[in-house]
């Protein structure tokens, strides 16, 4: 009985400290890939006076509140786009996200209120298939060919756009869309730490296909 008494404890020993051992494992990946893809966020510019210009603003999609009505996090995104571009700091702006065949559609109400806001209408177009961050910047460069850009979205994302973009070889810097938005919850702080983990596994480990692949096509 004590033989057995001994061998639960043992066994339930090696179980508690296997436990221990995977969740301190997975936190030091979770660290690591932070600490990988944070760096990029050095690209990333608030004052619209020092950005360079570039050709083309690569504007990200946030999410739709209802079927018809954009969250204020991809309205920021969007409006700081039309800033930049009346600002002559871009000359296109380029909206990538949802189509509504993954879930909600976005680009086609981006593009619409940049119109509205005085882009032209041939100075912006939309990528319907960034369905990820990741799709998005690999698309970019494999059927757009675009080979460098200002990407616009929260300074919690940017980051991890630069790192993609960088991976696929587009010279990419950022700029905030901070300033129109409200801050970020804990909850989506939490979501984009683990999306860089997430987002470093795809880059280094798995390597994805875009979910929709197309031959190489020009955006304008």
């Amino acid at each position: 009985m004590v033989v057995d008494k001994i061998d639960k404890e043992g066994i339930f020993n090696v179980l508690r400290y296997s436990i221990l051992a995977g969740l301190l494992a997975c936190l030091a990946f979770i660290v690591y890939a932070n600490l990988v893809i944070l760096p990029f966020g050095e690209s990333v510019y608030h004052n619209i006076d020092k950005l360079p210009e570039r050709e083309v603003a690569l504007v990200f999609g946030g999410g739709m509140e209802n079927a018809t009505t954009q969250s204020k996090m991809q309205l920021a995104r969007v409006q700081t786009g039309v800033d930049l571009y009346k600002a002559g700091k871009v000359k296109k702006l380029v909206m990538t996200g949802d189509d509504g065949n993954f879930k909600i559609n976005e680009v086609d109400y981006m593009r619409a209120y940049a119109i509205e806001q005085g882009v032209a209408v041939n100075d912006v177009a939309t990528d319907p298939h960034g369905y990820r961050t990741y799709e998005s910047c690999l698309r970019e460069r494999n059927v757009f060919n675009l080979s460098e850009v200002t990407a616009i979205s929260q300074d919690f994302h940017l980051p991890r756009i630069i790192y993609f973009c960088d991976h696929f070889g587009i010279d990419t810097i950022g700029f905030s869309a901070d300033y129109k938005s409200d801050r970020i919850s804990a909850k989506m702080f939490l979501r984009e730490v683990l999306a860089r983990l997430k987002g470093w596994w795809q880059i280094e480990i798995t390597q994805p296909p875009a979910m929709v692949e197309e031959p190489a096509r020009s955006l304008f």
